[in-house]
């Protein structure tokens, strides 16, 4: 026996909304097992193409066995989704999914039917799409030997969707396969269209790097750097939670791998572009990506020295650091901070820079920028 039992990614938020809905499933499998009538299943059951049945029958099942091996697929794969897409957008996500495995069956096969199974293999689909080189781990048991092991994503789904049509062309009745494969294709289909519209940012390659051979090289995480840089606790839990919506978390855990995607020109000077801005109450960081050489022992002054650049001690090139100025010490919407470093061809050099509040961007003082005061 194979036992799934987690989807190996990084996860910045807890997938309470999976839970949730792994708590009303349960919750409404229990009330209409125990409804003397009958009437709320009957009404819910997928037939006829009844408006009520398309997404109704999505959270129905047939017995305890139907339950308990949907919601261990639904607990692995919802998961992962869940902190992809975020909390709030999750239960409108996996109710689409159960449509096009739903509307699938009325077209293909349209006998009754029950169950999340066209949902979860969509979930299946998403994950294929969005994160293919993750691995699943799985528990075994074969004759009282017990032991876990992990295969990639990608392999998994396309043996679940040969499994499907396996299914439906060899087995018997009694379940719903076409269900699944449309559940799937919908998984694929949407997870493809959010890659291509920017939607998401998985934090590793995708099924289009896959396809494209550009396998990109990943550098460290939202979590590494910010733990790397030095935030205190507070700052931790008021970045992720309080500033940035579960979106903008993994776009800033993009940050860094899109410069190992595309060629940027060697400068040996320090060159940062602003690649998001977040103020706090007493704070504005900015996230920047320096473009030129590595730079090492750097520090940085201003008259009153309110600002810091974090981590402290060195700004790789093409990767991401903090610079934090102190909110309310703005002259005409700009704050001019000079920069001592150590490069490959600089040593002891002062580099004066000027950070535009208006425009959220950095300047070489060179270069004059007009200020909107």
């Amino acid at each position: 026996m194979l036992i799934p039992v987690k989807v190996e990614i990084q996860s910045f938020n807890r997938p309470y909304s999976n839970y949730a809905l792994i708590a009303f499933i349960t919750f409404f499998f229990l009330l209409t097992m125990f409804q003397e009538s009958g009437f709320l299943f009957d009404n819910l059951v997928l037939k006829n193409w009844n408006p009520a049945g398309i997404i109704g029958s999505i959270f129905l099942h047939g017995d305890f066995m139907h339950l308990f091996f949907n919601m261990l697929f639904l607990y692995v794969f919802g998961n992962a989704i869940c902190n992809s897409v975020g909390n709030i957008l999750y239960v409108p996500v996996f109710i689409l999914l159960g449509i096009c495995g739903s509307v699938l069956h009325l077209i293909a096969d349209g006998n009754p039917a029950v169950g999340a199974s066209g949902a979860i293999s969509g979930l299946i689909g998403l994950a294929m799409v969005w994160f293919p080189k993750s691995k699943v781990k799985f528990y075994y048991y074969f004759y009282f030997h017990f032991g876990s092991f992990s295969v990639f994503t990608l392999i998994v789904a396309l043996f679940y969707l040969l499994s499907y049509f396996f299914g439906l062309f060899f087995s018997g009745g009694g379940i719903a396969h076409y269900a699944h494969i449309g559940g799937f294709l919908g998984g694929t289909a949407f997870g493809l269209f959010m890659l291509l519209m920017n939607k998401v940012a998985p934090d590793q390659d995708t099924l289009l790097d896959v396809i494209s051979g550009k396998s990109k090289k990943r550098k460290r995480s939202l979590e590494e750097n910010i733990q790397k840089a030095h935030l205190s606790k507070d700052d931790y839990k008021s970045y992720g939670q309080g500033i940035l919506n579960n979106y903008e978390i993994q776009m800033m855990n993009e940050l860094n791998k899109e410069y190992d995607a595309f060629a940027v020109p060697i400068e040996s000077v320090p060159k940062f572009r602003i690649l998001r801005v977040i103020e706090t109450t007493e704070n504005i960081k900015c996230f920047a990506v320096n473009e030129g050489d590595s730079i090492l022992n750097i520090s940085l002054s201003e008259k009153d020295g309110r600002c810091s650049l974090l981590p402290e001690d060195k700004f790789l090139q093409n990767s991401s650091g903090v610079f934090n100025f102190k909110k309310g010490f703005f002259e005409n919407g700009r704050i001019i901070f000079g920069l001592y470093y150590n490069n490959s061809s600089h040593f002891g050099s002062r580099k004066i820079f000027i950070f535009d509040k208006e425009k959220k961007e950095i300047y070489e003082e060179t270069e004059k920028p007009v200020i909107n005061s």
